[in-house]
């Protein structure tokens, strides 16, 4: 796609990152309800604060002066415990591209600025979080040369029937 302007969030962008954010937390909302709430995803003074604090890094990409996507990611610093070592990494902790404008590269050229952001502050990688269920993602994130880095398990106790089972009495 031409003409993806990638630059500087602001606040006079909210009102169209906000929307961005609603599309995401519905695709959360919808696959894990026992976890998320039906909740505003990104009150105004959270966007504030993203803006405000200065390890914050938040660009959002226009396509014909339309916000279509947003990233906003942050330095973290992980000191020397035990057995492991320290190191600082750029962590994104949210991107978003509108669900009409996915595969056009914008999210590429969201990523490819966190990549120029990760070598200019130094830091040794970029790391992110995403839920086993967004297929999409996952592979977007393997197609730009991102590996898992671990997994995450769960046994959900809330869904498993235990009719069956004689247990023991706990005193």
């Amino acid at each position: 796609m031409k003409d993806i302007i990638v630059r500087k969030m602001c606040i006079n962008d909210f009102n169209q990152v906000h929307k961005l954010v609603e599309q995401v937390h519905k695709l959360h909302l919808n696959e894990r309800k026992d976890i998320y709430r039906n909740v505003d995803p990104l009150p105004f003074d959270e966007f504030k604060k993203y803006l405000r604090e200065h390890q914050y890094f938040c660009f959002v990409a226009e396509v014909n002066d339309v916000i279509v996507g947003e990233i906003i990611s942050d330095i973290k610093e992980v000191k020397e415990d035990g057995i492991f070592k320290q190191r600082r990494f750029l962590f994104i902790e949210d991107i978003c591209i509108d669900k009409n404008y996915t595969r056009k590269g914008i999210g590429r050229k969201l990523c490819d600025m966190a990549k120029q952001l990760a070598r200019k502050e130094n830091v040794s990688s970029i790391e992110l979080n995403v839920w086993a269920f967004n297929k999409n993602a996952i592979n977007f994130y393997e197609e730009l040369g991102f590996t898992c880095k671990s997994m995450r398990y769960e046994y959900n106790i809330i869904s498993v029937s235990y009719t069956h089972l004689t247990l023991p009495t706990i005193r």
